[in-house]
């Protein structure tokens, strides 16, 4: 079986397309981290025809974006209608039966997303048979719909519900920020795994080559020294260059050592890219949630003077203790992998040198295609030094650091966080 792809709508579109749908929003916030996918599960046999025929998927691609364009247009309908509402409970302070209206938002999306899948497997299936009427030759294939709509991590009640209307709420304007943030980070923690992996591999590809390599044109000098033709000395380098076939040749040639290293000054390059990146936004994170924190006390500190009672002077000290335990575990997972990329950016100060040995190497040995016998009137210079550009250890651990701050994020609701720390104290309610 193979998979045949009817229409794919990633987040950075879809999120756009609902924002559109949607319009100006006074209050609620429409989701992001949607992206929507139907897929059908069929013979090979079947994503031949189709690849030499697109006619043949015509019907069913119009059919699943029918149903993408349905979904969208509820979901924005149901954000202009509920908008218009919460604009008056805001302004009213009624943040209890805001809370009920997110609710029935949340509530509204996940029915469309329902009314989404049940409508692609019997769409899709219907446009299916009306392609068997027209090519018999398919009765005998059978299909399985897979249909895809799902949500960021964080959900959605923190992207629509910021319960920007309280009168004391933390951080209902950044969370959505250090989300967005927290997000890239971790998609740039798997591209430093990803591409510190293929350097490891390059590398140690790489290292066993240039030995091999080196030690072949030592071996073959006093070969070629002593048949004195140039001509035949000159078709023996080709072939050594290009790892070809020939009394010199090996599995390993000096092109396949340029490419490597090719490959390890390219992604290493953005390696040191991604690093940067990962840092300036865990840092950024972490002077979002301060930044959070300190304004949710100053408007804690306003309604504390207000209340005037002994009361409310004792619960300040509740809810900042309150506070920092609910978001202690979230900036301990930042800290900890900003912690991780320092230390990951310091060790990898310490390959520059080690490419630049290699470079010379290799410079050298692509020095000699072409060159004739004369090239063996030198002996190279071989390097016992390891080339060792990755880690695994290092990657490994900076990968999971980044990747670990996202699951947590996901504590860091707006509405969670103030009923947490207000329950029980003066400002419940």
């Amino acid at each position: 079986m193979a998979i045949l792809k009817l229409i794919t709508q990633p987040s950075s579109i879809m999120d756009k397309a609902i924002a559109s749908a949607a319009g100006p929003l006074k209050v609620m916030k429409a989701p992001t981290g949607m992206n929507f996918a139907i897929e059908i599960d069929v013979d090979k046999a079947i994503v031949k025809a189709v690849e030499k025929d697109p006619l043949l998927q015509s019907i069913m691609v119009d059919k699943a974006n029918e149903i993408y364009e349905d979904l969208v247009s509820r979901i924005g309908k149901n954000l202009q209608a509920t908008d218009k509402g919460a604009v008056t409970l805001k302004d009213a302070g009624q943040n209890d039966k805001l809370e009920k209206l997110i609710t029935v938002v949340n509530k509204g999306i996940e029915e469309a997303r329902k009314i989404a899948v049940d409508r692609a497997q019997k769409d899709v299936l219907k446009a299916w048979d009306e392609l068997v009427k027209a090519r018999k030759d398919y009765t005998k294939y059978k299909i399985k719909i897979g249909v895809k709509i799902t949500t960021g991590l964080a959900g959605l009640a923190v992207s629509i519900g910021l319960l920007a209307g309280g009168v004391v709420s933390f951080g209902a304007s950044s969370i959505p920020g250090i989300v967005g943030m927290v997000k890239s980070t971790a998609a740039i923690g798997a591209q430093i795994v990803s591409a510190s992996q293929e350097i490891e591999t390059a590398q140690k590809r790489l290292e066993g080559n240039l030995k091999t390599i080196e030690q072949r044109f030592v071996n073959a000098k006093g070969e070629f020294t002593k048949k004195g033709k140039s001509q035949e000395a000159g078709a023996a380098l080709l072939e050594q260059f290009l790892g070809t076939s020939g009394p010199f040749a090996v599995v390993a040639s000096i092109k396949g050592a340029v490419d490597d290293l090719g490959t390890i000054k390219s992604k290493f390059g953005g390696l040191k890219v991604n690093s940067h990146d990962a840092a300036k936004n865990l840092h950024s994170i972490l002077e979002k949630v301060a930044e959070a924190r300190k304004k949710f006390f100053a408007d804690v500190d306003k309604e504390v003077k207000k209340a005037g009672t002994s009361k409310a002077t004792a619960d300040r000290k509740e809810i900042e203790k309150r506070l920092d335990a609910v978001l202690d575990p979230f900036t301990s997972k930042v800290d900890a992998a900003l912690r991780a990329v320092i230390e990951y950016q310091s060790r990898y100060k310490t390959a520059e040198p080690k490419i630049t040995v290699a470079e010379k190497r290799v410079a050298e040995l692509a020095k000699l295609k072409g060159k004739g016998w004369k090239v063996f009137e030198n002996v190279l210079v071989f390097s016992d030094l390891a080339l060792s550009f990755a880690d695994p250890g290092q990657y490994a651990k900076v990968g999971e650091s980044l990747a670990g701050i996202l699951p947590s994020v996901g504590g860091l609701a707006a509405d969670k966080i103030t009923k947490k720390v207000f329950e029980g104290t003066f400002l419940e309610g």
